[in-house]
C-alpha cells in the first residue's frame, strides 16, 4: 500500500480545525440560526443586501473603488445598458431581449437617463422572491 495513503488512514480520526469561522467539520459555514434572505416583513435581509450590492458593483457605472472584502457601489451608481446585459448574461446565460429590458426599466427604479439604480436592482430580486413565494401557495 502507498505510504501516504497509510498515513492518511491512520490520521483519519484527527479532525483538523477549519480555517473558516463558525464552521463545523463535515459541513462548511453552517450557522446555528442560518442566514435569512428575507426579514420578518418579507424585505431583503441585511446579509442578502450586502451580497447583492457586491454583485451590482461588479457591473455598475461608475466602478467602485478597489477594497478588500465585498465591493460597495458608489451612491450614484447605476447599471447602463451594457452593464445590464453583462449581468443578465452572467446570471442567465443570455442578455435581455429589448422588450424585457424595456419592461424592467419601466417598472424598476432608474436614473433619468434610463440606468437601473441599486434600489431598482433590489426591486428585481424582491419581485422575483415575491413571485416565487406566490407560486408555492
Amino acid at each position: 500500500m502507498n505510504r501516504a495513503v497509510e498515513e492518511l488512514r491512520s490520521a483519519s480520526h484527527l479532525r483538523f480545525e477549519s480555517p473558516e469561522p463558525e464552521s463545523r467539520q463535515g459541513r462548511r459555514n453552517v450557522r446555528a440560526a442560518g442566514v435569512q434572505l428575507l426579514d420578518a416583513d418579507g424585505a431583503i435581509s441585511v446579509e442578502l443586501e450586502a451580497c447583492l450590492a457586491h454583485i451590482f458593483a461588479k457591473y455598475c457605472t461608475p466602478r467602485p473603488e478597489k477594497q478588500p472584502g465585498l465591493l460597495v457601489p458608489p451612491p450614484s451608481a447605476y447599471l447602463s445598458s451594457e452593464g445590464l446585459d453583462n449581468w443578465a448574461r452572467d446570471t442567465n446565460g443570455a442578455a435581455f431581449d429589448s422588450d424585457s429590458k424595456e419592461e424592467l426599466l419601466m417598472f424598476m427604479d432608474c436614473t433619468d437617463e434610463g440606468g437601473l439604480t441599486f434600489d431598482g436592482f433590489l426591486q428585481v430580486y424582491q419581485l422575483q422572491t415575491y413571485i416565487d413565494q406566490s407560486c408555492l401557495v
